[in-house]
C-alpha cells in the first residue's frame, strides 16, 4: 500500500544529502557552504512574489531556510533536532522532487538493494562459456567482475568496494546477500559453498559482520 505521509527518516535524509553532494559536485564543508545555501534558497521571480504576497497576507507560507538551519540539517554544525517536514520538502523540491513524500517513495525504489543487485544463479552456469564475464554487485558503486573458467569456477578480474582482489579464484554454487540493515550502506555479497557440509555455511547462516570468515565474502 502506498504510504500517504512519510515522517522524518534519518537514513532517507542521508540519501537526500548524498544527492546534493552529487548534484553540486562538492563535499559538504563550511568552505562550500555558500554554494549549498544559494542552491537551496534560490527561487524564481514567481516564487519570490508568491512568498512575499503570502507573508503580507499572513497566509501560511514556506519561507527560505536560514543559514544556521541549513548548517544544522546538513551536519555542518552540531544539532540535536531534526529538520521539519516542510524543510525536508523544500530540500527535496530543489532536487526536482514534488515533496519529501515524493523523494522518500522514489528513493526507496531507487535504492532497493535487492532489486538493484546483479548476480548469476547456479542454473545459469551451464549457459556460460569459458572466458565469459559476469558482474556481481551494484555497478559502479560496489561490484566484482568475474571471468568464468569452468564448472563452478570464476576468477575475479576487477573489484571495487568488495573484499576480493583481482586474480582470486572462486568455486561457488552462487551468491547471496548478507542481512540488510541500512538503506544507505550496501550489504555484503556472500559466496555460497559448493557442498552442504562445508563449515563455511555456518558463517553464512549465522552472519555477523564482525566475526564473519573472509572466505565467504566476495
Amino acid at each position: 500500500m502506498k504510504q500517504d505521509c512519510y515522517k522524518f527518516d534519518k537514513e532517507l535524509f542521508e540519501i537526500l544529502i548524498q544527492e546534493y553532494k552529487e548534484r553540486l559536485k562538492i563535499q559538504l564543508t563550511l568552505g562550500n557552504f555558500e554554494k549549498l545555501r544559494f542552491f537551496i534558497n534560490q527561487e524564481t521571480i514567481d516564487e519570490e512574489e508568491e512568498r512575499i504576497y503570502n507573508k503580507e497576507k499572513r497566509y501560511k507560507s514556506e519561507d527560505k531556510v536560514s543559514s544556521d538551519s541549513i548548517k544544522r540539517h546538513f551536519g555542518l554544525i552540531a544539532s540535536k533536532s531534526n529538520p521539519s517536514i516542510s524543510s525536508c520538502s523544500l530540500y527535496a523540491r530543489r532536487l526536482g522532487y514534488l515533496s519529501w513524500d515524493d523523494f522518500c517513495e522514489k528513493a526507496e525504489q531507487k535504492y532497493d538493494v535487492v532489486k538493484g543487485f546483479s548476480t548469476i544463479h547456479f542454473h545459469q552456469f551451464s549457459s556460460l562459456k569459458e572466458g565469459d564475464e559476469v558482474t556481481v554487485g551494484w555497478y559502479p558503486k560496489k561490484y566484482c567482475r568475474l571471468k568464468f573458467l569452468e564448472g563452478y569456477s570464476f576468477e575475479v578480474i576487477e573489484s571495487y568496494g568488495m573484499h576480493s582482489k583481482p586474480g582470486r579464484i572462486i568455486e561457488t554454487y552462487g551468491f547471496r546477500l548478507s542481512p540488510i540493515t541500512s538503506k544507505i550502506n550496501l550489504p555484503e555479497v556472500l559466496i555460497e559453498p559448493l557442498f552442504d557440509d562445508d563449515p563455511l555455511w555456518y558463517f553464512i547462516n549465522n552472519f555477523d559482520s564482525d566475526l564473519c570468515c573472509i572466505d565467504v565474502l566476495l
